[in-house]
C-alpha cells in the first residue's frame, strides 16, 4: 500500500477554508464567523450585609480577537433570587470593552443567597450560554442556620472515558473524580480499579482536587468499577461506563513543553473495515483550526501524531476525531500554555499618618491596561469568587461545566498546575459546542447587537411625506439631535440615555415651529427577565461563630442624603480651556423660554443667517469684539471683571489696528455643545436654530484668533416648556449612572465582624498606559494590621491580569 503523506495545514482565521472539505470548513465558517462576547464582572467582594453597596467592574472578551469587545455597549448585570428567579436589573455603559456600576444592598434583598449576572441581548442568538454568574450572600442572624441544615455527606464518584467513550479490547485513560455534596474532596485511604471477579487492575490516589488519571485496558468479556476506601472507612463505588465493542478512540497528552501527542486506537474488531477509509483530527478553538488526517492501515491499531505547540492557538483548545464522513466520534478538550497570555503589574505600598498609598505600576513601559482592585482585611471571608478573569476568559468560553479555583491553575504556573489542569479538562468531555448546533443549527441573530439605547417608533399622522424632520432632545442627557421620517417612521439609535429619565420628541413644520406628534414609540430595550439555571457550585459551610454581631457591622442600613441650598456670589460651573480674551454668560433658573437662542447671540454682537438648509454665525464687523457687559435680556447674567480668564472684556480693549480687526474677522468659527465640538456636525448645528435660551446654564465667548462659542445645556431642561409640542417618553430602561465608591459607615473597623466580612476600599477605573505609567490606590488604614488586595484586568493587547497581594499596615499611627 502506498504511504500517503499526512497533511498538516493552519488556518489563522474562519474565514478561510479548507479545500479539502467544504462541508466541514463552511459550517465551521457559518457557525463561528460571529464576534461573539463573554463578559467578567470583578467583584468588590461575594458576602455583605444590608447597607452596603455591590459594586463591580465589567470586562466584555471579543472571542475573535481574544480582546476586549470595542464595539459592545450595552451590558445588562441583573439580580436574581435562591430560586433563580429574576429581581431587578441595570444596564451597564460600556466604553472599549470595559464599565463599571453597583447595587444597593437594601430592604429588596430579602433572603440568604442571591445571583449577579452580566450578559448582552445579542448573547441570546447563541446556543451556548456565556453569561456571568456569581452567587451573592447577604450575611445575617439566619446565615448558620442556613448553612447547616444539612449535616449529612454525600459523594459523588464518576469514572469518564477520555474522548467521550471505552472501547473494549483495547488501551484506555480514564479520569476518576471524587467530590462531597459541598464540591470538597474527601480524603482517602486507597484507591483501586476492579473487575468483575473483584481483582485489582490498577490503585491509584487522588489529587487535592480529587481526580486521577488512570490508563487501564479494557477487556471484552470483563465489567469494571472504581473503588475509594475513605479515611473514616467508607467505602463508594462506581461502575464504568458502558464499553463499545467496535470502534475508534481518542487520547491527548502533554509530552514536553513545546510538543503533544494525539493518539487514535482501534481494535482488532474493526480494524478491517477501517482499511484504506481516511480519518482526521481537527485541533480547533472556534476562530482557528488545525487539520490532521490518518489512514488505516492493515494490523495497525494505534496512531501517534506529533505536533508542536506553536501551531496551536494559546490557550483552551478541542480536539476532535472525524470519520471520513464528517461525524465527530471522539473529543477532548486541552489547554495550551503560553505566556503571551498573561501579563503582571508591580504593586508598592506607601503609607502616610492616617491613609496608606497603593502604587499600582506597568512593568512594560509601552503597556496599556485597565484595571480594578478590590482592598479587604486580612482575615477576609468576603470574597469567594466562582471563577477569576482566567478562568472566565481562558476556560469558560469552551467547557460545559464550571471550573471551582480557577485562579489556582494560573498562578505561580509549574509542570505540575498544567498536568493538573490538563486532567481537570479531561473530566470536563465534550466541549460547550455541540457538533450537531455546528452542522445543522447555524445562529441566527434574533436580537440585535446593541449599541446605545435606540427609540424608535411610528407616526399616526397622514401627508407628512419624507422630508420632515423628527426631533428628541432631553437636557438630563444632553441630548437634542434629529433625523428624517421615512414612511412615518423614525429610528434614533446610539444614544446615551441615563437610567430613569425622559426624552421628548416632536417635529417641526415647513416654517421650522416644533409641532405636537400623534406617535407610537416601539419599545426597544428588551430586558431579558427570565430565570437562570442555578450554578453547581458549592459553597464550605460557615462555622457558627462567622454571623456574629453582623446586625451591628454597619452604624446605619440606609443612607439618607439631604438636599441643601447654597446661595452666594455668581459661580460659573464651566470652565472651557479657551483662550485669554472671554466672556460668560450664566442664565437664571426662571427665565423666559420664549427667547431663542440665537436671538441672544445676536444681542451680544454675532452675525447669525440661516436657512432651512444652512447656519452661519460670524462676528457683526459693525460691533466686533463689543460683546456687552450687561445684555439688555433679564435674566442673563454677563461675567466680568479682572478675574475673567485675564483680560477684562470691554469696547475699550477691542482692536484698534486695522489689520489684525481683518485677520480676526476672517477667522473660523467654532462651536462647542457640552464641550463636543459640533461644528462639523450639519444636524447638531442646525438643530440649535431651535433652542431656546432657558436650556443652557452657561455660555462663553472668546475670539483669541478665532470665534469660540462654548454652549453648556442645563442638567434637566424644563420640560414644561415643552408640554405643547414634544411627546413626553420614558425609556424603559436607561444607562446606570456611575457612583464613586464610598466607605459604608462601619461601627468599628477593628472588630472580628469587619475583619471577615467589610471592605476597606474599592477601585474600579485604573487606567496605565504610556503617558500614565503608575495609579495611586489612596485609602484610610481602617485601623487594620494586614490588607488583602485583588487585582483584575486585560491589557490592550489582550494579556490578562489577576494576582492576589497582601500588605502589611504599620499601627503606630492607625
Amino acid at each position: 500500500m502506498k504511504t500517503k503523506k499526512l497533511l498538516l495545514l493552519f488556518i489563522s482565521s474562519v474565514y478561510t477554508l479548507l479545500a479539502q472539505d467544504k462541508v466541514l470548513d463552511s459550517a465551521y465558517t457559518k457557525y463561528f464567523g460571529y464576534e461573539r462576547e463573554v463578559p467578567y464582572l470583578h467583584l468588590n467582594k461575594t458576602s455583605f450585609v444590608k447597607g452596603e453597596e455591590i459594586w463591580f467592574k465589567a470586562y466584555v472578551l471579543n472571542t475573535n480577537t481574544q480582546k476586549l469587545h470595542k464595539a459592545t455597549s450595552n451590558l445588562y448585570c441583573s439580580i436574581y433570587d435562591d430560586k433563580g428567579a429574576f429581581k431587578k436589573t441595570k444596564l451597564i455603559y460600556l466604553n472599549d470593552g470595559v464599565g463599571n456600576g453597583s447595587f444597593k444592598v437594601d430592604s429588596t434583598f430579602a433572603g440568604n443567597n442571591f445571583y449577579i449576572k452580566a450578559s448582552t441581548n445579542y448573547m441570546q442568538n447563541f446556543e451556548e450560554n456565556q453569561s456571568f454568574i456569581q452567587k451573592i450572600k447577604i450575611i445575617n442572624d439566619n446565615l448558620t442556620k442556613e448553612s447547616n441544615t444539612s449535616n449529612q455527606t454525600k459523594y459523588d464518584l464518576q469514572v469518564l472515558p477520555e474522548g467521550g467513550h471505552l472501547l473494549a479490547n483495547s488501551r484506555n485513560s480514564v479520569g476518576i473524580i471524587l467530590k462531597d455534596n459541598n464540591g470538597n474532596t474527601p480524603e482517602i485511604e486507597k484507591g483501586q480499579i476492579v473487575d468483575s471477579k473483584n481483582e485489582v487492575i490498577k490503585e491509584f490516589t487522588l489529587n487535592r482536587f480529587g481526580m486521577v488519571k488512570v490508563p487501564v485496558y479494557i477487556n471484552l468479556e470483563e465489567d469494571y468499577k472504581a473503588e475509594i476506601k475513605l479515611r473514616n472507612g467508607e467505602k463508594i463505588t462506581a461502575k464504568f461506563p458502558i464499553k463499545n465493542n467496535r470502534g475508534v478512540s481518542l487520547a491527548f497528552e502533554n509530552i514536553s513543553s513545546n510538543m503533544t501527542k494525539v493518539i487514535v486506537s482501534t481494535n482488532k474488531e474493526t480494524i478491517d473495515e477501517l482499511v484504506d477509509r481516511k480519518y482526521y483530527v481537527l485541533i480547533h478553538n472556534t476562530n482557528s483550526f488545525l487539520r490532521r488526517d490518518i489512514e488505516f492501515k492493515e494490523n495497525l491499531l494505534t496512531y501517534s501524531l506529533f505536533i508542536s505547540k506553536k501551531l496551536f492557538k494559546p490557550g483552551t483548545n478541542i480536539v476532535t476525531l472525524f470519520t471520513d464522513d464528517d461525524q465527530p466520534i471522539a473529543e477532548r478538550v486541552f489547554f495550551n500554555y503560553q505566556k503571551s497570555l498573561f501579563d503582571n503589574v508591580a504593586i508598592n505600598l506607601n503609607e502616610g499618618k492616617d491613609s496608606v498609598s497603593l502604587n499600582v505600576k506597568s512593568l512594560n513601559n509601552l503597556g496599556e491596561y485597565k484595571l480594578s482592585a478590590s482592598v479587604l482585611p486580612y482575615d477576609t471571608k468576603a470574597y469567594k469568587p466562582y471563577q477569576n478573569i482566567y478562568s472566565k476568559f481562558l476556560l469558560a468560553p469552551y467547557i460545559k461545566g464550571s471550573i471551582k479555583k480557577g485562579d489556582y491553575f494560573f498562578t505561580d504556573i509549574n509542570r505540575k498546575k498544567l498536568w493538573e489542569l490538563d486532567l481537570l479538562l479531561l473530566t470536563q468531555g465534550w466541549s460547550k459546542y455541540s457538533w450537531y448546533n455546528i452542522f445543522n443549527n447555524p445562529p441566527v441573530e434574533r436580537f440585535d447587537f446593541e449599541r446605545g439605547i435606540k427609540v424608535k417608533g411610528t407616526f399616526n399622522m397622514t401627508g407628512l411625506g419624507n422630508d420632515v424632520d423628527v426631533f428628541i432632545r432631553s437636557g438630563q442627557n444632553k441630548l437634542f439631535t434629529s433625523r428624517k421620517l421615512k414612511d412615518n417612521k423614525f429610528e434614533f439609535d446610539n444614544l446615551f440615555i441615563k437610567e430613569n429619565s425622559k426624552v421628548y420628541i416632536s417635529y417641526s413644520n415647513e416654517k421650522g415651529k416644533f409641532k405636537y406628534p400623534n406617535l407610537y414609540v416601539q419599545p426597544s430595550q428588551i430586558i431579558n427577565k427570565g430565570g437562570i439555571k442555578i450554578p453547581e457550585q458549592r459553597d464550605e459551610i460557615e462555622t457558627r461563630d462567622e454571623g456574629q454581631d453582623l446586625a451591628a457591622l454597619l452604624t446605619e442600613t440606609e443612607e439618607v442624603l439631604n438636599e441643601i441650598e447654597v446661595k452666594g456670589k455668581l459661580k460659573f460651573n464651566h470652565t472651557p480651556l479657551i483662550g485669554d480674551r472671554a466672556r460668560g454668560y450664566k442664565v437664571s433658573e426662571d427665565y423666559s423660554e420664549h427667547q431663542a437662542l440665537f436671538s441672544f447671540l445676536r444681542s451680544i454682537g454675532l452675525d447669525i443667517l440661516t436657512n432651512p438648509e444652512t447656519v452661519r454665525i460670524r462676528r457683526s464687523r459693525q460691533r466686533a469684539f463689543s460683546l456687552r457687559n450687561n445684555p439688555a435680556d433679564e435674566g442673563v447674567a454677563a461675567r466680568s471683571g479682572p478675574g475673567d480668564f485675564g483680560v477684562n472684556m470691554t469696547k475699550a480693549r477691542a482692536f484698534d489696528a486695522t489689520a489684525d480687526q481683518r485677520e480676526i474677522l476672517e477667522s473660523k468659527t467654532r462651536v462647542f455643545l457640552d464641550n463636543q465640538d459640533i461644528t462639523l456636525d450639519p444636524t447638531r448645528l442646525l438643530n440649535l436654530r431651535h433652542t431656546k435660551l432657558g436650556e443652557y446654564d452657561e455660555i462663553f465667548i472668546t475670539d483669541v484668533f478665532d470665534l469660540r462659542i462654548y454652549l453648556y445645556t442645563k442638567d434637566r431642561v424644563q420640560t414644561e416648556n415643552y408640554v405643547n409640542a414634544f411627546y413626553e417618553y420614558k425609556v424603559p430602561i436607561g444607562f446606570h449612572v456611575q457612583k464613586e465608591y464610598y466607605q459604608p459607615k462601619y461601627l468599628n473597623t477593628n472588630s472580628e465582624s469587619f475583619k471577615r466580612f467589610g471592605a476597606v476600599h474599592w477601585e474600579p477605573n485604573i487606567y496605565l498606559d504610556e503617558n500614565n505609567k503608575e495609579h495611586s490606590i489612596t485609602f484610610p488604614k481602617l485601623k487594620q494590621e494586614s490588607v488583602r488586595v485583588f487585582i483584575e484586568g486585560i491589557s490592550k493587547e489582550g494579556k490578562l491580569i489577576s494576582l492576589e497581594k497582601v500588605f502589611k499596615i504599620d499601627r503606630k499611627n492607625n
